[in-house]
């Protein structure tokens, strides 16, 4: 079998994984966090965090200063998106790349004790397309709001109706926004990105890591709210969101442009998403919920 550069299942797994911002490494949030995230520390173009003060305070969804590690902020809530908090489920009815399947979310918490950043799992099964990674996720590290800095996990992919596993490292430079503050959600309007995404895949059957580089822009839109309705019956104001994105490999050999419309509910995330490639209209992933545990919608 070839060991050319993983282009196609790559193509897939970044188009993939922009969605949800995709077992894997418990401290790699701290290997890729390098922000200073002390009390009063310049947090980019949001300035600093003004989810509290060193009061302790929780504020407006932001960082929290425990007011006793010496300023280091040891906490950030999100009502829209509880990262966290650990030992929360979701399951949802899913598609990838057109096989049908089911979808999985965990909340982890935090990475470690002394940044604020975060990690869940996310996962998706649909037979022979599939993938299964840890996502690491920093709060107001370029600005304020919820930032992905990387993932890392397990993949399969079909070749030819052969499924073949492997396991994928990915960094982002600069981090991605993909949410806005909680006190902001719904008025924050837009923003766009600009990052260079790199991946290292390794399939399972002997092949050296080969390394993927991609250039990713895009746009996020507030659409507002508007009331869904959810597995349950129950009916519930959610937050859409909409991103706009191109991505093309280093190489020039591949590119895509797609667009991700996401349903956010207070208190449990995200709720449906629609990520579709439209050079051709396919839709290269879906889901939406079915279930979840240890969590609670917030009005």
């Amino acid at each position: 079998m070839s060991r050319e550069p993983h282009r196609i299942p790559a193509v897939l797994i970044v188009a993939a994984a922009l969605s949800a911002c995709g077992g894997a490494s418990y401290n790699q949030g701290e290997d890729l966090y390098t922000n200073d995230t002390s009390a009063g520390a310049d947090t980019g173009d949001g300035g600093a965090s003004d989810g509290g003060g060193s009061d302790g305070g929780a504020g407006d969804g932001g960082a929290v200063d425990t007011g006793d590690t010496g300023g280091t902020v040891a906490l950030c809530t999100h009502a829209w998106h509880p990262i966290h908090e650990a030992g929360w489920t979701k399951t949802f009815d899913a598609s990838f790349n057109g096989t049908t399947g089911t979808a999985t979310e965990q909340g982890l918490g935090p990475a470690d004790e002394g940044d604020n950043v975060y990690l869940y799992r996310d996962a998706i099964d649909a037979g022979s397309n599939s993938y299964d990674v840890t996502i690491t996720v920093g709060c107001d590290t370029d600005g304020e709001g919820l930032f992905v800095l990387g993932w890392e996990g397990d993949y399969s992919y079909s070749l030819i109706g052969i499924p073949i596993p492997g396991s994928v490292v990915a960094t982002l430079d600069p981090y991605r926004r993909y949410l806005p503050p909680e006190y902001a959600v719904g008025a924050f309007g837009s923003w766009d990105y600009d990052y260079q995404l790199t991946m290292v895949m390794t399939d399972s059957e002997g092949g050296k890591p080969q390394t993927t580089v991609f250039q990713n822009t895009g746009t996020f839109d507030e659409y507002g709210f508007e009331t869904i309705t959810l597995f349950d019956g129950t009916e519930v104001e959610a937050y859409k969101l909409v991103n706009t994105y191109s991505m093309a490999e280093s190489s020039g050999m591949f590119s895509l442009n797609g667009i991700i419309e996401q349903w956010w509910v207070k208190g449990l995330g995200l709720v449906k998403e629609v990520n579709t490639n439209t050079d051709d209209g396919s839709e290269i992933v879906t889901r939406e919920l079915t279930g979840y545990e240890g969590l609670e919608i917030e009005e």
